[in-house]
């Protein structure tokens, strides 16, 4: 959404391919510019994959405070959860 010259990036696609992140943020940033918007936002926490390609892009990481609350059952058994890499959460997420 934008708000005051910004454009928040609320969700994104995420295929793990660098090709397909580079196009997407090719594309969108070149919409973007060509609406005149003097900025973008994106609240992301997950994998390394993403953030290397928007720091590719000029993305500037920024301390925000944001807090993860995970519940399973069986969390001895998903250890899988506990890594940052099989993460992908944008600020649209923050109601799942």
């Amino acid at each position: 959404f934008l708000e005051n010259n910004m454009c928040y990036i609320m969700d994104m696609l995420f295929e793990p391919s660098t090709d397909v992140i580079s196009l997407l943020l090719a594309e969108f940033s070149r919409f973007i510019r060509m609406k005149g918007v003097g900025s973008i936002s994106v609240d992301y926490l997950g994998g390394s994959l993403l953030e290397k390609k928007l720091r590719e892009f000029n993305f500037l990481p920024i301390e925000n405070e944001m807090d993860l609350i995970i519940y399973s059952p069986n969390m001895a058994d998903n250890t899988d959860l506990l890594n940052k890499e099989n993460w992908h959460f944008f600020a649209g997420d923050n109601d799942v």
